[in-house]
């Protein structure tokens, strides 16, 4: 999940960058390593379920096609849409797979996180 709110770009082409690098330790396909993207402002927007990339080029591609955006850092909206919509099996989730979620951002949170999540999110 990556913050997709930076009004000068610096940051968030930063983090764009470091996600390419990490994303070259890594081999992808349907029964190694799958990568969902999530980016996030006000909003957040499902860029790649975990069975839509199996190519590095490809989810390079889908880094480079978030746009940046103005507003408040809305990590409660981008946990939720990451656990309702992401983490399931017909978005490509292996449930005898343990699941990773990285979230990069520049910004405090827009609101109280802890609180809105559900205990069964948070395990």
């Amino acid at each position: 999940m990556i913050d997709s709110t930076n009004t000068t770009g610096k940051n968030f082409n930063a983090m764009t960058s470091y996600v390419k690098s990490v994303l070259n330790y890594f081999s992808y396909s349907e029964t190694s390593c799958r990568v969902g993207l999530i980016s996030f402002d006000n909003f957040a927007y499902t860029r790649a379920y975990l069975n839509t990339y199996v190519t590095r080029l490809d989810l390079y591609q889908a880094l480079d096609d978030i746009p940046i955006q103005k507003g408040s850092s809305n990590y409660y909206t981008a946990l939720w849409l990451l656990y309702s919509d992401t983490f399931t099996v017909k978005r490509g989730d292996r449930l005898d797979v343990p699941n990773v979620v990285i979230m990069l951002t520049d910004n405090a949170p827009s609101q109280n996180v802890q609180s809105k999540l559900t205990s069964s999110m948070l395990t």
